[in-house]
């Protein structure tokens, strides 16, 4: 293959395309040609060896790299009627490529993923996954316009003032905001179309629209003070009052904060001091209002966490031990929003709910099915069904700061449909952002509460209709189906539960070697619905005989 030097300087980079800035040459070719070579050097002297160490010694990532140069170059060395159709070779080859890499990328344990986002490492292939999403999306393939949130969001959290902040804040509230939707123009002097400019503007009018509201809840604020210093002071006690307050019985003093670690999650009621809707807020908050709450011990026996949570779901040992590794060295709970993800009927939402309960936190199931965001986000305190947000009502509830949040279906979030309070991926998106729940504007507080020690774990079936903005957010962990090796220890919980629920002592529930092989020979393996269902038939088999026949 022939290699040439662009001759038309460095490529912009992707945060220079996000900010606005023309692809190089105009088109999606050219930009790759360009920015191949001018990042892995070994494009231009066809050393392959060196190019596979620079790849991370892999062929696989050779090969397709190689491919989307080969088809870049054809588009640029075509002539006549060959040119449409090498362009539209280039861009298949491009979005075979992109989901290709994609799929490379994803591979990678989550663990190191998370590690890489967290001490924000540079990835080179991942910012060139990222590039071909955005050319993608100005080719029009609305896979890659679905996956512009997550690259948006990403680069704008990252960004600083002199390195694109504004304009990177702008598209990605703009790409929320319209969700994912665009109308059509080109880059002048392009084919390629500018969704990025069209979310940028949206995103410019939203901030506008939010200034011109933070400006008014200043002026209220400020109005709120004057009248409060304004107010005529309190008369000086007389002599008489003195006298009689010397010998009167002390008030008994607040008691000292207990030891350890603690947030202040409602420092202070908003919205000033007069009215119904603030006296109503202050009598709900008050348990809570000023006071640092405390937090969820992690037990010392980390190995124990998970020895404890297989002997109630052997088949999800794998998915504790990875989400207990995920727990910092504080000793309170502190983990990274996770998402549970497995197929149906394997038990997700109960072993998840039984591993925090085990150790006494709280845990706050909310059903994701359908809802808005109003239930969840809070509403204003002029409704007359004002609430506080989920997490606060959570911490509220515990008496803690950490509680546990466990979003049951978090595939199914409302996204489409409109709330009266928007979507409930919005408010996910600002809950599962630490930067964001530490000063989380709640709507019946009217001012900022700290949740971000709040903790979240979703639960879905499949990816497939969760947010780009939420996902991005979330850890992933597989929690797998049970297998026969499996049932024993399975139908003996189950047996023992049904049990209880008659009445019955736990011995009741001891299956023999009969009836587990029996059990064994009509479910293979996977629901543990369909399990369940044949403990329940077996069990009431047992009710027909005498108990003393049954030993």
């Amino acid at each position: 293959m022939t290699k040439r030097v662009p001759v038309h300087g460095a490529p912009p980079t992707l945060r220079e395309l996000l900010c606005g800035a023309a692809p190089y040459g105009g088109s999606a070719h050219r930009d790759l040609y360009a920015h191949l070579p001018h990042t892995w050097p070994s494009f231009l002297d066809g050393d392959r060896k060196s190019l596979w160490e620079d790849l991370g010694g892999s062929w696989v990532m050779v090969e397709l790299l190689e491919g989307v140069w080969v088809a870049a170059e054809k588009v640029i060395d075509s002539r006549g009627a060959n040119g449409a159709l090498d362009t539209r070779v280039f861009q298949t080859q491009l979005l075979v490529a992109w989901s290709e890499l994609g799929r490379l990328l994803d591979g990678r344990p989550a663990a190191d993923i998370e590690l890489d986002r967290l001490y924000n490492l540079p990835s080179l292939l991942d910012e060139l996954r990222d590039r071909m999403t955005v050319l993608l999306a100005m080719l029009a393939e609305r896979t890659a316009v679905d996956r512009m949130p997550d690259v948006l969001w990403r680069y704008a959290r990252r960004a600083t003032p002199d390195a694109g902040l504004l304009q990177l804040y702008a598209a990605a509230f703009g790409v929320s905001h319209d969700e994912c939707s665009y109308t059509p123009r080109h880059i002048p002097g392009t084919r390629l179309l500018d969704v990025l400019g069209h979310w940028r503007e949206t995103g410019m009018q939203a901030i506008a629209d939010a200034a011109l509201l933070a400006r008014g809840q200043i002026r209220d604020a400020v109005t709120d003070a004057v009248a409060e210093r304004q107010a005529p002071a309190r008369p000086e006690p007389s002599l008489h009052q003195l006298l009689n307050s010397a010998h009167a019985k002390p008030e008994q003093a607040d008691p000292e904060p207990e030891a350890g670690p603690g947030v202040v999650v409602v420092p202070r009621i908003g919205g000033g001091t007069k009215g119904q809707g603030n006296k109503d807020a202050t009598s709900e908050l008050g348990d809570i209002l000023g006071r640092r709450l405390p937090l969820y011990e992690v037990p010392s026996d980390r190995h124990a966490l998970v020895e404890e949570a297989a002997a109630e779901a052997p088949h999800a040992r794998r998915f504790f031990e990875r989400l207990v590794a995920l727990q910092d060295t504080r000793e309170h709970w502190a983990l990274p929003p996770i998402l549970a993800l497995g197929d149906p009927g394997g038990g997700k939402t109960t072993a998840v709910d039984a591993f925090f309960r085990r150790y006494g936190l709280h845990v706050e199931r909310y059903a994701c099915d359908g809802s808005s965001d109003s239930a969840a986000a809070g509403t204003p305190r002029r409704w007359a069904s004002g609430e506080v947000s989920l997490p606060l009502r959570a911490s509220m509830t515990a008496g803690y700061a950490n509680p546990v949040i466990l979003w049951d279906e978090v595939n199914r979030a409302g996204g489409q449909r409109q709330g009266s309070g928007g979507t409930l991926r919005d408010a996910l998106t600002s809950f599962l952002e630490p930067q964001n729940a530490c000063r989380y504007r709640d709507p019946l507080v009217e001012a900022e509460v700290d949740i971000s020690h709040v903790l979240h774990v979703a639960t879905a079936n499949s990816q497939d209709g969760i947010a780009p903005q939420v996902l991005d957010r979330l850890v992933v962990l597989e929690f797998p189906l049970p297998t026969r090796e499996h049932l024993p220890v399975l139908a003996r919980r189950m047996a023992r539960e049904i049990a209880r629920r008659q009445g019955l002592p736990d011995d009741h529930g001891e299956l023999d070697r009969a009836e587990l092989q029996a059990l064994a020979e009509n479910w293979a393996g996977g629901s543990l619905r369909g399990l369940k269902r044949l403990v329940e038939v077996a069990m009431r088999v047992r009710m027909t005989a005498p108990w003393a026949t049954r030993h």
